[in-house]
């Protein structure tokens, strides 16, 4: 597909053109806005895995009727219109003190308006009764596509793009059902929890306690069996949790550093967050049991975690369990 030039000379992705994500890099000079990197080049920050809320209700809408999508289409539109007017007023009384930044807001200014005019022209097609359809893409970008031409629900500034979802959602879900917002925690269903296990005993070899086939903790002795037990479950339940939450990371566009996780001490989890590369991304998750891990253990466990999506997955062995029962953690993560 041939790549299409803005006004400034900049690349442009053809499948965005119309609207907001791809046209923003245009309106200053081949500068490009947080929005248009991907999401691993993205300053470091939370890791939200939890999903937009609007694009929740929007993967609802694009699967409800014409009427619906038609409501969410327009309502989504008005409020894109206002936004970018209010904008380009605004920008209207600024004064620019160099000669490069007259011409940067001068270009800005321009782009904003053609960009205004476009939204117009999509607003006139569905009005027109146009054909039209409602997407959401993998990074939870919610796409309205009318006429084969996606116009991407985008505020200009990324400070303002919370306002812009809260506004849109206030007037759709006054009339239509959004109920689907009140839905939980971001999904760990690629691996449910664990909930038993078994105990093995054989000469020369540790008391092994298994938990789901995947998940084998080694005592050293076998004392207090239903508190090891409990202990290895709950490791195991957190592993397995962690594991669904760098899948979903990934799949957002986030670089999982696994070097970087494998060299972190265990003790570093204890405050809940798990920096996943050197951008310093992090997901939270709280992990009561895996952070008393010695290192040893918890670098074995790191290996192990991209095994969990594969078919053939393959059994983790935490050496010194007993670790797990510990009640201090003053010790947690040493070699």
């Amino acid at each position: 597909m041939p790549t299409t030039l803005s006004p400034n000379g900049c690349h442009m992705r053809p499948a965005h053109l119309i609207h907001s994500i791809a046209l923003l890099a245009a309106l200053l000079p081949c500068i490009s806005t947080a929005q248009d990197l991907p999401s691993e080049a993205r300053s470091g920050g939370p890791i939200e895995l939890q999903p937009a809320r609007l694009a929740t209700v929007a993967r609802q809408v694009s699967q409800a009727d014409a009427a619906v999508q038609w409501d969410f289409a327009n309502i989504a539109l008005d409020l894109l219109l206002e936004s970018y007017r209010q904008e380009l007023h605004s920008a209207a009384t600024e004064r620019a003190s160099t000669s490069g930044r007259r011409a940067k807001l001068a270009s800005w200014r321009a782009g904003t308006r053609d960009l205004i005019s476009r939204l117009e022209s999509s607003h006139a097609r569905l009005a027109d009764g146009a054909t039209l359809g409602i997407r959401v893409d993998a990074q939870d970008q919610v796409l309205i596509v009318i006429e084969g031409l996606p116009v991407a629900v985008s505020a200009l500034r990324p400070d303002a793009e919370q306002s812009i979802d809260e506004q849109i959602l206030g007037r759709f879900c006054g009339y239509n059902d959004c109920s689907v917002l009140a839905g939980g925690s971001p999904s760990d269903h690629h691996h449910p929890g664990v909930t038993a296990g078994t105990w093995y005993f054989a000469p020369n070899t540790p008391p092994t306690f298994e938990s789901g086939q995947l998940f084998r903790c080694e005592f050293t002795d076998t004392g207090s069996r239903r508190q090891k037990s409990e202990a290895c479950s709950r490791a195991a339940n957190e592993a397995l949790q962690l594991a669904s939450r760098l899948e979903q990371a990934k799949q957002r566009g986030y670089r999982i550093d696994w070097d970087l996780l494998a060299n972190s001490s265990p003790a570093d989890l204890e405050n809940g967050r798990i920096v996943v590369n050197r951008d310093g991304a992090y997901i939270e998750m709280p992990t009561p049991t895996l952070w008393k891990l010695v290192r040893a253990d918890w670098q074995r466990l790191v290996a192990w975690l991209p095994s969990t999506t594969d078919a053939q997955r393959t059994a983790l062995v935490i050496r010194d369990a007993t670790r797990l029962l510990d009640t201090t953690g003053q010790e947690s993560g040493r070699p």
